[in-house]
Formats: C-alpha cells, sequence, structure tokens
C-alpha cells in the first residue's frame, strides 16, 4: 500500500499529466470563487502542458538528454566483472492470458544474456521485488520473471541470484549490496535501459559497487523530430524521463 501511494504522488506530483489536472482543479476553484480570469488562465496552462509533453518533440528531446550519457557498446567491449545486476521493470509476468513472463517493454535480459555468453561475469543477479499472483496462483515476483526468461535463454539456474524485496530503484541498490557485498562481490555490469541507467548507476555508486554501466533499450536513434501533434504514448515517454530528472536532482 505504501509503495502504491507513493506511485501515486509520484504521478500527481512530478509528471505532466498531474501538473495538467491540477491546473483543471485550479481552475474549477477560481470558477467557483467567480474569478474568471484566473480561472482561465489555470485552463490554458492545463491544455498548454498536455499538447507541449505530449508532442513527439519534446519527448524526444528529454529522451535524448537521459539517454546519451552511456553508449551502447557490443557485449564483447565490455571489461570483466563479478556480476552482472539485471533491473527488473521491463518483464510482464506470467498474469491471464500469459502463461509465461514476457520481455515486452525492453531488451533488458537480452543484454545480461550477451554479457554472460561473452563470459564478462560468472553469474546474474536479478533485482525486483514487486509482489504479485501469477496464473497458477503462486506468488510471484519481477526477480522471478527475470530468472524463468533467463534459464529460458539457456543461463544456467546455478548462476543466477534473485534479489526479491525491493520496490525502486534505491531499494535494488541496497538489497543487492547485502547479497553481493556480503560475497565480496564489488565490481558489477549494471544492465537496465538507457534512460534509466544515469540514475541507477549512482545510486548503485553510492551503495559501494564498482559500476561498469550497461545500456539497453535506447528510445531516441537520432535528434528530435520536428512533429508537435498530441500522442497519448508520448505523455507517458515525457513522465517516464522526466522522472529519472527529478530522481537525480532528489538524490543529489
Amino acid at each position: 500500500m505504501r509503495i502504491s501511494i507513493e506511485k501515486l504522488l509520484q504521478d500527481l506530483l512530478l509528471s505532466p499529466l498531474g501538473w495538467s489536472l491540477w491546473c483543471l482543479a485550479l481552475g474549477w476553484f477560481f470558477l467557483h470563487k467567480n474569478k474568471v480570469r484566473a480561472a482561465k488562465r489555470a485552463l490554458a496552462a492545463g491544455v498548454i502542458l498536455l499538447l507541449v509533453f505530449s508532442s513527439t518533440f519534446m519527448a524526444d528531446l528529454l529522451g535524448i538528454a537521459v539517454e546519451r550519457e552511456v553508449p551502447l557498446r557490443a557485449a564483447q567491449d565490455y571489461p570483466a566483472a563479478q556480476a552482472i545486476v539485471l533491473l527488473g521493470g521491463s518483464v510482464n509476468g506470467p498474469v491471464p492470458p500469459r502463461l509465461t513472463a514476457e520481455e515486452i517493454s525492453g531488451a533488458r535480459v537480452l543484454g545480461a544474456v550477451r554479457l554472460f555468453k561473452a563470459g564478462k561475469a560468472p553469474l546474474i543477479l536479478v533485482s525486483g521485488g514487486e509482489l504479485y499472483t501469477g496464473t497458477g496462483g503462486d506468488a510471484r515476483t519481477q526477480a522471478t520473471d527475470l530468472r524463468d526468461l533467463l534459464v529460458e535463454s539457456g543461463i544456467p539456474p546455478q548462476a543466477i541470484l534473485m534479489e526479491t524485496e525491493s520496490r525502486n530503484t534505491k531499494q535494488n541498490a541496497e538489497f543487492s549490496a547485502k547479497i553481493l557485498q556480503g560475497a565480496g562481490k564489488k565490481e558489477i555490469l549494471l544492465v537496465t535501459s538507457a534512460y534509466h541507467l544515469g540514475r541507477a548507476t549512482k545510486l548503485y555508486e553510492k551503495a559501494g559497487f564498482l559500476v561498469t554501466p550497461v545500456a539497453t533499450s535506447h528510445e531516441q536513434t537520432g535528434g528530435p523530430r520536428l512533429a508537435f501533434a498530441p500522442k497519448a504514448s508520448n505523455l507517458e515517454k515525457s513522465a517516464r524521463f522526466l522522472k529519472e530528472y527529478f530522481g537525480r536532482a532528489i538524490g543529489r
């Protein structure tokens, strides 16, 4: 419940859609108080925010800024490490109608598999503890889904460690440290989506790791496109990229 409340507050306070809703609520308040001019300004601000952050141009601009920090490299070009850490968030679990876990939003699992098969580390720690009930009624986490996909991809089960308690990136780092650093493993290859990697790297370094960041799932492949028609998908992307900015600012 606490995590759900945190996510709700993030949506209301740290996303363009939340800002627009606040503007609309403020406009209604001013109308109720017969302050027509102020109401018009608030309502106009809400509409403008929606139009700006739902444009392809703005979503691209924000994405380029957060993804350009870590360039993509081939698996064989990364240095060897003591462990690969694979963060959850890109997998949808086995809930109806899915029978098995599927990586739908990204390629983090594939990135970890390539590193392991290139001999860059002897084990993979999967991290992600959001709990849910699977198709068969069993209790599952993101880490469970990641493990299943790794095994299906040919990774030996004995080479996979699981961190199943974390609910956010900060906890990913802290709980991973308890598992790996307790075994004397501090040098890691950190695998996550490109937009998320900058913030995740800083949190893992703060937790005591020597981090080599490994970017996957690059969404921006060129400059910002000059397209301004509003799209719901762009609004979601803008919110996701802005979350990284705010997370880094709060971390500092």
